[in-house]
This record gives C-alpha cells, structure tokens and sequence, in this order.
C-alpha cells in the first residue's frame, strides 16, 4: 500500500520542490563582451513543461545573439532540462535580468501551473581611458617584407595577362588573314579552237624557223597546231592519233574532198620532216602555211547551223496595199 501511495504523490511532491535557475558566467564586462547566461530546471517525466520563447531577443534590455536550444543533461534520476543564451550589451549601466517564467502542468490535471527563476544584476563598463596620457599620433602602415609566395602570384599574374594578349592578338590576326566571302565571278567563255589556232599559226611563222634551217621544229609546230585544232573542233584525240587516223575521223565527220586531201597533205610533209629528214622547197614551206590556214578557215562553221534566211521570189510582185475608195 505504502509503495503504491508513494507512486501516486511523487509527482507531486516534485512539483511542490521545482524550482528554476538562471545563472551567468560573471556580473561585471565590458561594452560589447559576450555574456554566456544558462536556464535550468530538475527534470521530471510526469510533467509537461512550458519553456519560455523570449520572443522579443531581449532580457532586461541585454540583446540575445545566440540560443542553444533545450537540453537534457545529467544522469538518470537527476537530469536537468537547460538552456544557453548569449547576451551582450552596447550601453554601459547596471542590467537588471528579471526572473524568466516557465509553465508545467501534470499529465492528469490541463491547469497550467508557473515558476519563476532567480534575476541577475549585470554591470556593463566601458573601455577605461587614462586621461593623464597625451593623444599618441596614428601609427602609420606597417610596412613587412615581400615573401617568395607573394612574388610567385604577381609573377603569374603577370604571365596570365600576357597570355591572354597574345591569344587575343593570335585571334585577330588569324581572323584577319581568314580570306572574306566573295561574290563568285563566273569564269571567262573559252577561247573558240579557230582563235587559237590563228594566233599560234601567226607565232609559228613569225619565228621564222625553216628560212633558219629548222625544217623538223617548222613542221613540229605546224602539225600540233592542226592536231590541237582538230581536238577542240572535231572532239576526237588527234594529238595521240596517227595520220591515217586522222584522215578517216575527218571522213566521217563529213569535210570535203578538198579539205581532208588538204589535211592528209599537210600531215604527210610534216611526218617526212620529222622522222625522215625530208627538207621542201621554199615555195612548199610557204604552201604548207596557206593551207593550214586555209583548212581552219574553211571548217570553222563545222557543227554550227547556218542562220536561216527568208528565200525571196524576185519574179513575185510584192503584194500593195489597197487604196479606200473616195
């Protein structure tokens, strides 16, 4: 029985004896100390305690700047429920800290009970002054000696910057020389075979070759001339074509009699020239330039359609026009 009314009052009496205790570090600081302050209170299971929340950050005018938030310390059996603050203060004066109010209440009864802490008188002084002294000048910058670390960084900043020229000196440069977007010219239309091989025909006999003794290069010259004609005029290889070959593409392309006997001609006495030491007739070396000029003028219409021409009657009496009668 006794066992069992010792249980039923032991919340009780623990609440009869609880009691709170706020306690500082010191009572006496400088303006702008910190003052480490701590609230306590027994722990008791049976009861729901109500802790204060300080929601203005002020006690007894001393700013809050720092809570720890609520702890439980101690041993089973004799824990304690706290709390830390630090305050600080920037006037100097007596502070007067007020008792802080926490709330329980029991487990079986809703009734909010409340016990205050202790309050705490805390001096606040200012930074002393020895009036007795003269005012000491402003000590001028300390001037320390530049370290190896410190001329490594400016050494490498140094170079950064000087990279970061050349990069951007290299960028434009390489952006200059990059060759700008032209409008494309379309090319020239191709010298026609005819003007060629006039204008090389006109240097051949300008260089005077067979009148110097030059059969073989007169002649060399006066067939690749007709050769390189006849390939941009005819479409067939004439350059790597013997002369028989030659003959009969001419043949089949439809030239005159005329013209292809004027070409086998011309083909021989240059093939006797070069391979057989053959040396014509001044009259002939000249014949031979007349009818290579000749064959290119008389087939340089070769391919091309003549323009067509209205065929007039001229017995047919152009048709007048009819007179209004008055």
């Amino acid at each position: 029985m006794s066992i069992l009314w010792l249980a039923g009052w032991a919340p009780h009496l623990s609440a009869q004896s609880l009691s709170a205790t706020l306690r500082a570090d010191t009572t006496t600081l400088r303006i702008g100390e910190p003052l480490p302050v701590s609230l306590s209170v027994p722990f008791d299971p049976a009861l729901e305690m109500v802790w204060p929340t300080l929601t203005e950050g002020k006690i007894g005018g001393m700013d809050i700047i720092d809570r720890s938030g609520l702890d439980t310390i101690g041993k089973a059996g004799r824990q304690v429920l706290i709390e830390h603050f630090t305050l600080m203060a920037f006037d100097s004066g007596r502070y007067e800290l007020p008792g802080l109010e926490i709330g329980y209440r029991r487990a079986t009864d809703t009734s909010l009970r409340q016990i205050r802490s202790n309050g705490l008188a805390i001096d606040i002084f200012t930074v002393a002054v020895d009036t007795t002294q003269d005012i000491r000048p402003i000590k001028g910058v300390a001037q320390t000696p530049i370290t190896l670390a410190e001329v490594l960084r400016i050494a490498l900043l140094v170079l950064a910057i000087l990279a970061a020229i050349g990069g951007l000196v290299w960028w434009l440069r390489r952006r200059a020389r990059r060759p700008k977007s032209e409008v494309a010219v379309p090319a020239p239309p191709p010298v026609p075979p005819y003007d060629i091989a006039m204008r090389e025909l006109a240097r051949l006999e300008a260089e005077r070759l067979w009148q110097n003794g030059d059969m073989k290069g007169y002649y060399s010259g006066l067939s690749e001339i007709l050769r390189r004609y006849m390939e941009g005029l005819f479409g067939f290889p004439a350059m790597e074509s013997v002369t028989h070959t030659i003959i009969r593409e001419l043949s089949q392309r439809g030239l005159s009699a005329r013209q292809v006997e004027a070409m086998r001609y011309l083909l021989e006495q240059a093939d006797l020239a070069k391979f057989a030491k053959f040396r014509p007739e001044s009259d002939e070396n000249l014949a031979a330039m007349d009818k290579a000029r000749d064959f290119v003028k008389d087939t340089k219409t070769w391919g091309k359609a003549p323009a067509a021409e209205a065929s007039v009657d001229p017995t047919q009496t152009p048709p007048q026009a009819e007179t209004p009668a008055p």
